[in-house]
């Protein structure tokens, strides 16, 4: 009997990771370990995008399935969104660890400038990419870490 209660719950843990892969970033959401995980990404954060910032009350913004990924022993739900009607300019990636501790997401955005080109005699505009690290552990050293921001900047 002890045997199959194993069974059966092994392959309900199995059923539910696999069901993540099907999941938007705001069905994720909904779930309270994620959701602080998400919240804890912008605390202490200053000049948080509004439509980023809100996303996680009104699961506003283009968004997709994600994949599961292991990095360093740890698996993470790697989810994206982007900004409605602006996501070629404002793209953002999130790995959130299955487990609900701190998660790691990188805004990909990209700017246009106007710069005076004096070799030119004109001002010409050209194109910043940016990625912009949210989460406690953006500025750690860890390799595991280092690994995962790696993984993100893949993304798009």
């Amino acid at each position: 009997m002890l045997r199959k209660i194993l069974l059966l719950s092994s392959l309900f843990i199995t059923a539910t990771h696999a069901a993540d892969k099907n999941l938007y970033l705001f069905d994720v959401l909904k779930d309270p370990k994620y959701l602080s995980s998400w919240n804890g990404l912008f605390k202490d954060e200053v000049g948080v995008d509004d439509w980023l910032d809100n996303y996680a009350k009104s699961g506003d913004g283009p968004s997709g399935y994600g994949e599961n990924v292991f990095i360093a022993g740890r698996e993470y739900l790697i989810r994206n969104v982007c900004k409605t009607h602006d996501c070629g300019s404002n793209y953002f990636v999130v790995a959130l660890p299955v487990d609900g501790t701190d998660a790691l997401g990188v805004l990909k955005r990209i700017r246009y400038v106007r710069d005076f080109d004096f070799n030119q005699n004109k001002f010409v505009s050209k194109m910043i990419r940016e990625n912009i690290f949210f989460g406690p552990n953006k500025d750690s050293k860890d390799e595991s870490i280092n690994s995962l921001k790696s993984v993100l900047r893949q993304y798009r």
